[in-house]
């Protein structure tokens, strides 16, 4: 089985959505995962901790119970873990795979289902998915979880007042400890203390340093595609700080885009459409990230 980069992006039949039926109009949408923790293309420190991560939930009967640990947080012995990072940086597959280890779906809660507009509503919707969860034995994943779990709103109002409710059943179902729980987020600072408090672990998925934009570039020229004797995964790791796995699977299409237009010998990519596609993310990080700032 290959491997795969720790994005959102490249995710070739690797994570096989159950049938239409197993889509809950509210619960989201239940995947079974296939892709293996060892598969993952990560730091070693980030590895280390999903495998720490995955200890706890395993024995957790043992820890909890037996070793009597349930002792020292009596009302909390939920299993939450929040990943946390830049866009693209893999938190989303890291989920996967420790679904995946745990031989459960991952249930992927859709957000825009979860929030509804009628008040009363959000917070049936929240104990919806947690009970699908149950059933299931499914992993629970929220993406973009600081717009549900942020520090709770004092200005009163119907908006905050049930903002504060949807918090409230929230910590209420993460303390039932039913189910495995993961959040993730790129605004882990946004975060209501009470949230940060019930999470077994704090994951950074940060971007890839040298070493591992190397193993990434490795992986993602394919052996399929044409390339010209001076691409280099060494050096292209050296040459593309900052990038996120995303950003390189992104670059590697746009670069292999423009070979395709060539024809004959040239008609591979060579080390300059990498590299000029590299500094295009660059690019557009820059600029938006300016005009993003601007507006705030």
């Amino acid at each position: 089985m290959p491997a795969w980069s720790t994005n959102g992006t490249a995710r070739p039949a690797a994570v096989a959505a159950l049938p239409p039926a197993a889509k809950d109009p509210v619960a989201g949408e239940r995947r079974r995962p296939v892709r293996k923790l060892d598969e993952l293309i990560v730091a070693d420190v980030v590895l280390e901790q999903l495998r720490q991560t995955l200890t706890i939930v395993t024995h957790r009967q043992t820890l909890l119970e037996t070793w009597n640990l349930a002792r020292l947080v009596p009302h909390r012995t939920g299993m939450a873990v929040n990943l946390y990072g830049p866009p693209g940086t893999g938190k989303t597959l890291c989920a996967e795979v420790m679904a995946s280890a745990l031989e459960r779906e991952l249930l992927v809660v859709d957000y825009t289902a979860l929030v509804s507009k009628y008040v009363g509503d959000t917070p049936k919707h929240i104990a919806s998915v947690f009970r699908a969860a149950e059933r299931t034995g499914a992993v629970l994943f929220f993406d973009e979880a600081d717009a549900l779990l942020t520090a709770r709103e004092h200005s009163g109002g119907e908006a905050a007042d049930s903002a504060n409710l949807n918090r409230s059943v929230l910590l209420g179902e993460l303390d039932r400890g039913g189910s495995v729980v993961v959040f993730a987020t790129n605004r882990a600072a946004d975060y209501d203390p009470a949230f940060v408090r019930r999470m077994i672990a704090h994951i950074e998925i940060p971007l890839p340093d040298e070493a591992t934009r190397a193993r990434l570039w490795e992986r993602m020229l394919l052996d399929e595609l044409p390339r010209a004797a001076d691409v280099d995964p060494r050096e292209l790791a050296s040459r593309s700080e900052g990038l996120s796995g995303a950003d390189i699977v992104n670059v590697i299409v746009r670069a292999a885009a423009r070979a395709v237009q060539r024809e004959g010998d040239e008609r591979r990519v060579a080390l300059a459409d990498l590299l000029r596609e590299v500094e295009a993310v660059r690019e557009a990080a820059r600029r938006i990230g300016s005009s993003w700032q601007a507006s705030c």
